[in-house]
């Protein structure tokens, strides 16, 4: 039932591969924290274990973005450095080679050969830096990816922390709320045992049960609602400037299509 408890402690983010705290950060936040109440023995310490287990998470997670980067850091400052070394190494050629012209143009045999071999040795160390450089592209491609997969994934995990937190006070009361409207239908059921009655009393009591869950969600998405009414104001107030900028700028408004 309960996925993320730690008999013991874990080894520091250190000893974890980023893909490894990634997955476990995902792995949080695919939680599903209302089946897990409804499960749960004591739904308080549940709640509380997982606070511990995303504050964890997110520390893990944290040390894990910021070992990778300073890993990719590095990485980047040798792809550089290499990057710089090709064009060194190129321009080292192009004179080696200039000189071996040079030198060939005046008779000088012994001297355009020296000059020849010092360009090829330029030139076998511009391939390898180049190589290097090539071979490192797609690399620091997936670490940046990596990267930016953490920090999302550490935002998700801040907002999913502060939302629990906020929610720990009304998720324990709907749970409270709920074990005891069971308590009462189960008494309920009880007096009415032989009440021919009692299958009505039995369905009032579901329907008001089922009712009172709906009251619930709207009051939670009652948040959300507000926030979509916000965003139609600024819709609104955006449709409203344009209008004004359009006859600052002289033109004409479109006109509306007569249905």
């Amino acid at each position: 039932m309960w996925p993320f408890t730690r008999k013991h402690r874990r080894p520091t983010a250190s000893n974890d591969s980023p893909h490894t705290i990634l997955g476990r950060v995902k792995t949080l936040l695919k939680a599903n924290i209302h089946a897990m109440l409804d499960e749960a023995e004591d739904p308080e310490k549940m709640l509380d274990q997982l606070v511990r287990n995303y504050t964890a998470g997110i520390a893990d997670a944290r040390n894990a973005v910021q070992e990778t980067i300073s890993g990719v850091r590095l990485i980047e400052a040798q792809q550089d450095k290499d990057e710089k070394a090709v064009e060194e190494w190129s321009a080292k050629a192009e004179l080696a080679a200039k000189r071996a012209k040079q030198a060939q143009k005046h008779g000088d045999e012994a001297g355009s050969a020296k000059a020849e071999k010092l360009a090829m040795t330029a030139l076998k160390k511009q391939m390898a830096a180049q190589q290097r450089v090539e071979s490192r592209v797609e690399s620091l491609v997936a670490q940046n990816d990596m990267i930016e997969g953490l920090k999302d994934g550490l935002v998700a995990m801040d907002d999913r922390l502060d939302e629990l937190k906020n929610n720990r006070a009304e998720l324990l009361a709907r749970v409270r709320l709920a074990e005891t409207q069971e308590t009462v239908a189960d008494a309920v059921g009880q007096i009415n045992a032989g009440d021919p009655t009692s299958a009505m009393a039995q369905l009032e009591d579901k329907v008001m049960r089922t009712e009172a869950r709906a009251q619930g969600k709207l009051e939670v998405a009652g948040s959300s609602m507000e926030s979509r009414f916000d965003a139609l104001e600024s819709d609104i107030a955006h449709a409203e400037a344009t209008e004004r900028l359009d006859a600052l700028m002289g033109r004409d408004a479109p006109k509306e299509v007569e249905g």
